[in-house]
């Protein structure tokens, strides 16, 4: 039954329902006695740039697939021709490329086109996207549940275009769509199939990236069943198949993070389950230490204990194997994200471990003003990029123009970057904005974009790589659009709710009103520094009903993408020199967030408890000390927060607990004869608080919530 191309030209225009759904529409034609197929791509390629210009209409893209949905009642029968069409679809999508036609400037791609056919299907009763994930989804659960894991994966390789056809709809839908469609009115998928969906895409993902070489997708033949018949042929693998797998393996990823992204504001299965059911830790590249550390997690295998080395690196991230690379760049939700700090901090561990000791090595020494760090810093060390690596030594001079008294043993310079960043954050500085909820971004003022604007965006990542190639926590909490640039990543429409949620209100509200030609709106955007255009000619082109969805998307990459991406490349430049880009590639913009100024959400008192050193006079059991810890344990959590800001000048705590705190917090005796002799103080630079051995319970509250209250600034002695 093989349908020749001249033949199938002659005919796309005059196809009935049921010979549309015989023919498959456009594609794959199975012989099924023979188990064999016949590649669209392959033996009708002169028809593909006629079958084009017949997609322009997305209605007949969605009439293509409900005959295919509709022509069969039998289950097997109807995951045949969906599996058909669809794969032909998806051939077309993959050739990326227009007709030769003269019309061919004017037309839409025809990936654009097949895709939004299938996503943007208006009828709220039926919606072909969902009805082929349906289908889709019973296919491979079914097969999954009877068939050994290797040969799931070999019908995941044989499917992969009508994966790779679901989740480029589905990512191509949920552009436009806002979790109250998704999550509050369940349009287009329930969670139940939010749900199947993702654990699909999980599995998917283990056999083509963790277990792509046990599979042999690579060598010279597989496998392929016809019809859900356990019968199997070896058939040749060509280049379109092995393109189809790298292609279905891509969409994978990105519509895995999608939903991933999506279940970190509406949980859509447990945290657990988006895991990789196992990953060997030799495969990690980490120090000795830390793989003992992994040794007690569940989700890694530890095949060998060997300790002859221990205390020493002898690895690098380097050393990871190619696939735990992959997957810590690409799909880093399927580890842990405690324990990708864990690797996080051994990469950082095992740098520090070829640059040396800093005491026997180089070490850049600098004098700043107190209320100038910025300007004194900026200029002394704005041309040294990687070398800030090494110990910097801070001295500071203070109002009087003295050198303050102190040695930098590492303290000082924490007080340095803590009030450094104070100062470049602070609402003052023209050059970093403020949303609604106090989180930083760059100023999108072209007057941002000179030369020596850039050079301080560059200057502030690199000491903010500093703080966190360190491991000192700073205060500033940081936009998750402009995080997620840092990481390299594009941002989506929903991410403009945190910029600006009324334009995001109102780009939402363009696609539900009738006729959007009655807003007068065209393809350009006013700024304050002038009008930009959208595309080429923006003025051009009004917003119309067909267009909307690309005015939506583009409005929004506008404002979350391209008008402060100088500031934002100038800054990742600087972050770079001190934390190479694929380390942090590993972290959501969220987890970033937490690497950079810690955990927000309170702290474990009898964690901070278990790692407290006491000095001065002080133990574990002093009356003084037992009163304190009853004190705090009694603190609601902002006065938790402002103890330990108070301490350490930072109100979050360690994400790997009080323990991986350098120095340790310290608890110290201060002498006194008379309780309004002084009040309790801090040397936030070594983490010590100087608790005075007041005479009883009350009056140690009293000052303690009193000192902690207090903004007060103190010099070196």
């Amino acid at each position: 039954t093989q349908i020749e191309g001249d033949y199938l030209v002659q005919r796309m225009g005059k196809l009935n329902r049921r010979e549309t759904s015989k023919m498959s529409v456009y594609s794959v034609t199975i012989d099924h006695e023979k188990s064999s197929v016949v590649d669209f791509t392959n033996n009708v390629s002169d028809a593909v740039w006629a079958t084009i210009s017949l997609l322009q209409s997305p209605e007949y893209v969605r009439r293509a697939i409900y005959n295919a949905l509709d022509i069969h009642t039998d289950r097997s029968s109807v995951w045949t021709s969906v599996r058909s069409t669809v794969s032909a679809l998806e051939s077309i999508s993959m050739l990326r490329k227009l007709s030769d036609n003269g019309d061919a400037a004017e037309m839409e791609s025809p990936v654009a086109l097949i895709y939004k056919a299938v996503a943007f299907e208006k009828k709220w009763e039926r919606h072909a996207l969902r009805e082929i994930w349906d289908v889709f989804l019973e296919y491979m659960e079914e097969y999954q549940n009877k068939v050994a894991s290797k040969e799931f994966g070999e019908i995941v390789s044989m499917n992969a275009k009508v994966f790779s056809f679901c989740a480029s709809c589905t990512l191509t839908l949920f552009q436009a769509l806002d979790d109250e469609d998704l999550f509050g009115k369940h349009y287009p998928f329930s969670l139940n199939q939010l749900r199947r969906i993702s654990q699909l895409t999980r599995d998917v993902l283990y056999h083509s990236v963790w277990l792509k070489d046990t599979l042999n997708v690579k060598s010279k033949k597989r496998r392929f069943f016809a019809k859900n018949e356990p019968t199997v042929s070896e058939v040749e693998v060509t280049t379109q198949e092995m393109l189809a797998y790298d292609v279905m393996t891509e969409s994978a990823v990105s519509l895995y993070d999608s939903l991933h992204e999506r279940h970190t504001r509406h949980r859509i299965m447990p945290d657990k389950q988006w895991l990789f059911p196992s990953i060997p830790v030799q495969e990690l590249g980490l120090s000795n230490g830390t793989t003992r550390m992994f040794s007690n997690q569940m989700y890694v295998d530890v095949e060998s204990d060997d300790e002859s080395n221990s205390g020493n690196v002898t690895t690098t991230p380097e050393m990871a194997s190619d696939r735990v690379k992959t997957v810590l760049r690409k799909l880093p939700q399927v580890i842990p994200f405690e324990q990708r700090v864990l690797i996080f901090h051994d990469y950082i561990k095992s740098d520090k471990y070829r640059l040396g000791d800093p005491d026997l090595y180089y070490r850049l020494r600098i004098t700043v003003r107190r209320d100038h760090l910025f300007e004194d810093s900026f200029k002394q060390l704005r041309d040294k990029g990687v070398e800030i690596k090494n110990r910097v030594q801070i001295t500071f001079v203070n109002d009087h123009g003295l050198e303050e008294a102190g040695i930098d043993g590492g303290g000082v310079f924490k007080e340095f970057i803590t009030h450094f960043m104070r100062q470049v954050f602070d609402g003052e500085s023209s050059l970093w904005k403020c949303t609604d909820n106090n989180e930083l971004y760059p100023s999108p003022s072209k007057l941002n974009t000179d030369p020596e604007s850039l050079a301080r965006y560059e200057f502030t990542g690199r000491m903010l790589g500093k703080a966190v190639y360190e491991g000192i926590l700073v205060e500033p909490s940081f936009a998750g659009f402009f995080l997620n640039r840092l990481l390299g990543k594009s941002n989506r429409i929903h991410d403009l709710q945190s910029l600006d949620h009324e334009v995001y209100k109102h780009l939402m509200a363009i696609r539900n009103i009738p006729d959007p030609e009655d807003l007068c709106l065209n393809f350009q955007v006013a700024t304050e520094d002038g009008v930009v255009a959208l595309k080429r000619n923006g003025e051009d082109y009004p917003v119309t009903k067909e267009n909307r969805y690309e005015y939506i998307s583009r409005m929004a990459h506008f404002l979350l993408n391209a008008q402060f991406a100088p500031q934002v490349r100038a800054f990742a430049r600087g972050f770079s020199d001190m934390i190479p880009a694929g380390w942090v590639q590993m972290f959501s913009p969220r987890e970033l967030q937490l690497v950079i100024g810690g955990d927000d959400k309170g702290y474990d008192i009898n964690n901070m408890k278990r790692h407290v050193v006491y000095n001065g006079g002080y133990s574990e059991s002093h009356p003084t000390i037992i009163q304190f810890w009853e004190i705090v344990q009694d603190f609601d959590p902002d006065d938790k927060a402002r103890l330990l800001h108070f301490v350490t000048s930072c109100p979050r705590p360690p994400l790997q607990g009080f323990g991986a705190l350098n120095p340790k917090i310290c608890i110290y005796r201060v002498p006194i004869s008379s309780d309004k002799e002084r009040l309790p103080s801090a040397s936030t630079c070594v983490n010590l608080l100087k608790l005075p051995e007041y005479s009883s319970k009350n009056v140690l509250k009293n000052k303690l919530l009193f000192a902690i209250n207090q903004v007060v600034g103190f010099e070196l002695s």
